[in-house]
């Protein structure tokens, strides 16, 4: 990790922070308007996968950064199951699902990546 001096270098912070703006912006729809909590949770989780890569960039620790790189895996897929259940109550089109779902497991894929490298070179 010599060549990345901030988090906003990683993919997986680019692309996750990509993605809470996309849910900022689909859950401002109208459909929303009555559902508050579930916009609330879905902005919440959706915020934490690029947070936690932060702060776990910060804490200049590779097992710390591991350990927050697992919290926003689980934030990615509460985000998964949020996204679901706005679909499958009408709250947002299957096209909208089905981009962001598929950019939440490439998410998923460059955390575990990022994760496994972490752990393997802190031996």
């Amino acid at each position: 990790m010599a060549l990345i001096k901030r988090y906003e270098d990683l993919n997986a912070w680019q692309r996750a922070y990509e993605v809470a703006l996309e849910v900022d912006r689909l859950t401002n729809e109208s459909s929303f308007d009555k559902k508050w909590a579930i916009k609330d949770q879905m902005i919440r989780s959706s915020l934490s996968i690029s947070s936690n890569i932060a702060e776990g960039f910060g804490r200049k620790s590779k097992k710390d950064f591991a350990r927050f790189l697992l919290i926003a895996m689980g934030s990615t897929e509460e985000l998964r199951s949020q996204l679901r259940f706005a679909r499958d109550t009408g709250l947002i089109k299957d096209t909208d699902y089905t981009a962001i779902h598929e950019k939440l497991l490439e998410i998923g894929k460059m955390i575990t990546g990022l994760r496994k490298y972490l752990l393997s070179s802190n031996k």
